[in-house]
């Protein structure tokens, strides 16, 4: 699949409970700045998320990760070093962890019982750090 409208795809989750696939993105290299876009794994139409900085986050985004405990999804802003969870209906969002730092990259989640942890690596400092969310 091949549309401008990825924008500077990264980022990938396929949703398989809504047969959807989750496209983060940092934007174009001329001028960093990417959103989220959802694509209908069966007839492959391409919508975005909500409205960008609004109700959908708008950055260099990196990753992005099912939560299956507590949110539907995390995306991380690499340049702003910031994690979001996007809200169930898939419009909103909010900082989930700010971690005052570049480098957010591609993230992990384990989840276990009635929690998950978050695993991100900070790729400038070549470390990985770990959150645990409690549902």
């Amino acid at each position: 699949m091949k549309s401008p409208q990825l924008n500077g795809h990264n980022g990938l989750h396929i949703d398989n409970n809504k047969n959807k696939l989750i496209v983060a993105s940092l934007g174009p290299l001329s001028k960093p700045g990417g959103g989220i876009e959802i694509i209908d794994i069966k007839n492959k139409t391409i919508s975005s998320l909500g409205t960008e900085g609004t109700t959908s986050p708008f950055g260099g985004l990196d990753g992005t990760e099912s939560d299956a405990t507590k949110i539907p999804y995390c995306v991380t802003d690499n340049p702003a070093g910031k994690v979001y969870d996007v809200n169930a209906d898939e419009i909103g969002y909010q900082t989930l962890i700010d971690l005052h730092t570049k480098g957010a990259a591609n993230l992990g989640s384990i989840p276990y019982q009635d929690q998950s942890t978050i695993i991100i690596p900070l790729m400038q400092y070549n470390k990985l750090i770990a959150f645990t969310l409690v549902q």
